[in-house]
């Protein structure tokens, strides 16, 4: 995992596994185009599942 994967990861953790987008996005500090990468990998990896809804929740599989 790279680090901006890693902060992600945990942060998630730290929520119980879940968490919106934008929230991620508002307490990492990871430039949006470097968290959509990290995300994108984790989603692609089967780490972590992102839903299609308005606000995107990611979550811990």
């Amino acid at each position: 995992m790279t680090e901006n994967q890693q902060k992600l990861y945990d942060f998630l953790k730290s929520k119980g596994g879940s968490a919106y987008l934008m929230d991620c996005s508002m307490q990492l500090d990871i430039p949006d185009d470097e968290l959509q990468l990290a995300v994108s990998t984790l989603v692609q990896s089967g780490v972590i599942s992102k839903d299609a809804y308005v606000q995107p929740t990611l979550k811990i599989i």
